[in-house]
């Protein structure tokens, strides 16, 4: 093969490499890794269908799987997801019955990989649910 045919193919690679990268590089606006499923935004917490509901409520049938629990690796994470109320130390699910609907511009669930990484072991290895309220 003389030197011209092997830069030919090393370009033709880097080409495709290139396609296939940007092909698979998520929509803009959406971090890596993320979906638009993990995300519960202000549009859909105002749907008149949640009226009277609670956040909890809220999220059961907007993202039931925010809320499932499953079996991941070594630990099972039986106890379910903790919630980050404005980025504060993650607490209890049970937190979310303090917070009215109203209040609340998005939710975000960041999994229990992500949750370690951003709180360390505050998370402890469980999915988190980041609810950013609303500014007055």
């Amino acid at each position: 093969m003389t030197f011209s045919t092997r830069r030919s193919v090393l370009t033709q690679s880097v080409g495709w490499l290139f396609v296939v990268a940007c092909a698979s590089a998520p929509a803009a606006g959406t971090p890596a890794g993320k979906t638009a499923g993990d995300v519960i935004t202000r549009a859909e917490l105002t749907d008149p269908s949640l009226s009277g509901t609670t956040v909890a409520d809220a999220v059961r049938r907007l993202r039931p799987r925010f809320l499932n629990q499953r079996q991941t690796g070594l630990r099972a994470e039986s106890e379910g997801a903790l919630v980050s109320i404005n980025g504060s130390q993650p607490g209890s699910l049970s937190d979310l019955a303090r917070i009215e609907i109203g209040d609340v511009e998005e939710i975000r669930y960041l999994n229990a990989a992500d949750a370690n990484l951003r709180f360390g072991l505050a998370s402890a290895m469980r999915p988190v649910l980041l609810v950013t309220l609303r500014t007055r």
